[in-house]
């Protein structure tokens, strides 16, 4: 325990008593526990004092006597509040500041756009205007040999009676499975936020069509 960051036990437990607060209330299920096992383990640490800062692109965090080398992939503004350090089956990590800054409002263009879902686009814009399904044709091959390899190696290790645990090339091809998989998922977000972008920006207002013939884009989920 005193290895830990105190603010972040804290934290932790304040998110346990909001998770009660909201299932009492009725408006959450039962809070699910996480186990060593999970897949994902995060934990939030508090800014107090300066304890979490930048310099460069090495991050300062709480308990911490050296800085930690972070590839940052945007410019932080603002005042830092918190740090969110999240972890992917120990593999992978990720650090989201939580920044206290001004926000300004975006320039008007005096233009209102209408959009609906439909089964050949992502979106149909009022304007004729739709907004392809994000094809990632190259990610999705990769890890579909990449899963055929996995499923090989799985056989393998069960033809030598080896528990897929203890299997190293197993481990290995499950690794990059898993690094392919974060990769397809951040193309396809980063995507996401690219049309976003577009639109809030583009438009003033933008209100949802009611579409008689919506059909889920099952598309734009395999793709």
């Amino acid at each position: 325990m005193k290895q830990a960051d105190s603010l972040a036990l804290a934290n932790a437990q304040r998110n346990l008593d909001r998770a009660f607060k909201n299932y009492f209330s009725k408006r959450m299920g039962y809070p699910k526990f996480k186990t060593k096992n999970n897949t994902w383990q995060s934990y939030t640490a508090n800014n107090q004092k300066n304890t979490i800062y930048l310099v460069g692109n090495q991050l300062k965090l709480p308990k911490l006597k050296s800085l930690v080398s972070v590839n940052l992939h945007r410019e932080v503004f603002g005042e830092i509040k918190s740090a969110t350090i999240s972890a992917k089956n120990n593999q992978l990590f990720f650090v989201s500041l939580l920044c206290l800054e001004e926000v300004f409002p975006l320039p008007k263009t005096g233009k209102a756009i209408g959009i609906a879902y439909c089964p050949k686009h992502l979106v149909q814009l009022t304007s004729d205007r739709s907004l392809p399904v994000y094809e990632c044709k190259g990610v999705q091959h990769r890890l579909k040999r990449a899963n055929k390899k996995l499923e090989l190696r799985a056989k393998v290790a069960k033809k030598r009676a080896v528990v897929v645990k203890q299997a190293k090339n197993y481990q290995k091809q499950k690794h990059k499975v898993q690094k392919l998989t974060v990769k397809k998922n951040n193309q396809k977000r980063n995507y996401i936020d690219q049309l976003t972008h577009l639109l809030v920006h583009e438009y003033d207002s933008i209100y949802l069509e009611e579409n008689p013939h919506f059909i889920d884009n099952t598309q734009f989920f395999r793709s």
